[in-house]
């Protein structure tokens, strides 16, 4: 037999193993193969039980724990099939975590795991859905407001707040608003300042505004030590009618105290991550005037959350805030979509959300394919005195 003809018949061979291993993967796998969702959360309605975990930093505040913990105490004192079933387990998240990930792998390595709720900085949460994703685990992302978290094509992936765009836009117009025309820019050179940052002067120019100035900085291990004073006395003189600081806690704290020592007295402008109480213990009289966009209404009137404060605070003797308020809509989401799809299959509650209206604290929403939450419309909310109070609303766009 020639060496050409070998050669030959070995192309022919090569041919008839690639088509029938295409042909078995196309037309018989599907008989075998089960989706990794269907795997954690198995098949039986109502389930015996249901494994939720739940990262966030445990610091002894009021947060979101206190929200997933009367949504889950109300659950169990309920008819649902799910009273009794679902098993929470609170996870200790660090606050500064170089290795946004680690948490996540450790959560998806329980086989018994079918959904999160948490991760309270966007990195950490961006790098946690890409593990849950790909181990098909139910991520509901409750303050996280990057929009790299829902432009991946993930699956299981939602996020319950509107993104740093709306937040920008929203910031913009309620400038316009007040007559506040002239806007510093001074932000931390992190993704989600950046992002916020980079939005609002877009959205400032059409809205009228001038952009003054556009710095930034970079965050110090410890806060404490880092001094913006001298970054601060070239601002000074600038002529401004409000700031925009795109930073987060802690060191947005420490600006504002630097700020009131060197005679600021203008308007700060600021995103969701300044939304809490820590904005006042850390930085006191200088968070007065601190005016932030969030997703969380504390004055509403909405019939379902006037409710949800008056039993939060009777069971927690405190008002809810950003974090405990989301996390008892991120849990009760969980429950109907799980009671309304008859199943706590990861596959079948992701598909229900994306198809499905929502009724919740502040009114109707709904998720895009993407994941991106639609209808929630964004707060202004000015500190007074270590408290916030609502001074303006503004519809999301997108």
């Amino acid at each position: 037999m020639t060496r050409a003809l070998l050669m030959s018949l070995l192309r022919i061979l090569i041919a008839v193993v690639v088509c029938a291993g295409g042909g078995y993967w196309l037309l018989i796998k599907d008989m075998y193969y089960t989706p990794a969702g269907e795997l954690r959360a198995g098949r039986d309605w109502p389930p015996s039980s249901v494994h939720i975990a739940v990262p966030w930093p445990q610091d002894g505040r009021i947060s979101l724990i206190e929200g997933v913990t009367l949504a889950l105490e109300e659950l169990n004192a309920s008819a649902s099939p799910l009273a009794g079933r679902i098993n929470v387990e609170f996870i200790n998240e660090p606050i500064v975590d170089r290795d946004h990930g680690r948490i996540a792998r450790r959560i998806a390595a329980d086989d018994t795991v079918v959904a999160v709720i948490g991760h309270e900085q966007s990195e950490a949460a961006i790098a946690s859905a890409v593990t849950y994703d790909g181990q098909g685990i139910l991520y509901l992302s409750p303050k996280a407001s990057l929009s790299r978290l829902t432009e991946h094509g993930f699956k299981y992936t939602f996020r319950l707040v509107p993104d740093d765009q709306e937040f920008a836009r929203a910031l913009a117009n309620f400038s316009a608003k007040q007559g506040w025309q002239r806007i510093g820019v001074f932000y931390g050179r992190f993704e989600q300042g950046e992002a916020l940052a980079g939005w609002f002067p877009i959205f400032g120019q059409r809205a009228g505004l001038t952009s003054v100035y556009f710095r930034s900085y970079l965050p110090a291990r410890d806060y404490r030590r880092q001094d913006f004073r001298q970054e601060l006395a070239t601002m000074r003189t600038q002529a401004t009618d409000a700031i925009l600081l795109a930073d987060q806690l802690p060191w947005a704290a420490k600006v504002l105290v630097d700020m009131q020592a060197m005679g600021f007295t203008q308007p700060v402008l600021a995103g969701d991550k300044l939304d809490s109480s820590d904005a006042w213990r850390l930085a006191g009289t200088a968070a007065n005037n601190l005016y932030v966009a969030s997703a969380v209404d504390p004055e509403s009137t909405a019939a379902e959350f006037v409710a949800f404060r008056r039993r939060f605070f009777s069971r927690f003797r405190s008002n809810p805030g950003y974090g405990a308020s989301q996390g008892y809509e991120a849990f009760n989401l969980f429950v109907k979509a799980a009671e309304k799809s008859r199943s706590v299959d990861p596959v079948a509650v992701a598909t229900t959300l994306k198809t499905s209206e929502w009724q919740g604290l502040f009114g109707p929403f709904s998720f895009s394919e993407d994941g991106a939450i639609r209808g929630r419309r964004v707060i202004i909310k000015r500190m007074k005195d270590g408290t916030f109070t609502t001074v303006g609303s503004e519809e999301v766009t997108k």
